[in-house]
């Protein structure tokens, strides 16, 4: 019998050494991971999440992707093993990847971006008619507007002349959404459309992700900007 148990018990510490252990995820990892795929990416920013935190279990490989397609500003961390579970982390990136002209770090190179037709002052506002579409030489750090749906309306803050594309930082900010103010969150599920009373706890532009409050539950979720008073939450409404 003892040596029955002394065959079988180092077969069975083998087979636990062999068995992927359980760890569990840290904010930290999810830090760590999260900006090697942003540097990969040419991504100016910075994974926003608690490093002292921890979250779940895990025993497979950690997935870190866009929660929309494109969109930098939101990732999203999934786990499979042993249970499937994933949570949801804002970055420092404040405009979408796909509303920015390509940048390759450190080569110039040619891509859209929305340029004036004339030399507009401070305070002007602009107009369709001011605008084109030409492609122009960038350098890593450039970022201008490739839509021009983006720009019509705005406020120029300081002269930008005839030619020159376009910048955030030539315009005055707009904001859609003021902090404290009401707002209606929306949201579609299996064809049924749900709205619900929030207060804005941010300022937003047209597209940003901010933080709103449900009146109703008091909680607090992340949702996109998509209009003056129209949030849609990132996750379901709780």
């Amino acid at each position: 019998m003892i040596r029955l148990i002394a065959i079988i018990l180092p077969m069975a510490l083998a087979q636990h050494a062999l068995a992927a252990p359980s760890r569990m995820v840290t904010g930290a990892e999810i830090a760590i991971l999260a900006q090697k795929i942003l540097v990969d990416q040419n991504i100016d920013a910075t994974p926003i999440i608690d490093i002292t935190r921890n979250y779940h279990l895990c025993e497979s490989e950690l997935d870190i992707s866009p929660n929309r397609e494109g969109d930098w500003r939101l990732l999203k961390v999934q786990c499979t093993q042993p249970k499937n579970w994933s949570i949801s982390f804002r970055t420092s990136s404040s405009v979408p990847e796909n509303q920015k002209v390509s940048i390759t770090p450190d080569v110039p190179e040619g891509g859209l971006a929305v340029i004036l037709n004339k030399s507009l002052t401070r305070g002007s506002v602009i107009t369709a008619n001011d605008l084109s579409l030409a492609t122009v030489k960038m350098t890593k750090g450039m970022q201008f507007f490739s839509n021009t749906d983006d720009v019509v309306g705005r406020k120029i803050k300081r002269t930008v002349s005839k030619g020159q594309p376009i910048r955030a930082s030539h315009l005055d900010i707009s904001w859609l959404i003021i902090k404290n103010s009401p707002i209606n969150i929306e949201a579609a599920s299996s064809g049924i459309q749900i709205t619900i009373s929030g207060i804005s706890l941010e300022n937003g532009q047209l597209g940003d992700i901010i933080r709103v409050r449900n009146t109703t539950s008091g909680i607090i979720i992340d949702a996109f900007v998509e209009s003056s008073q129209k949030v849609s939450p990132v996750a379901n409404i709780p």
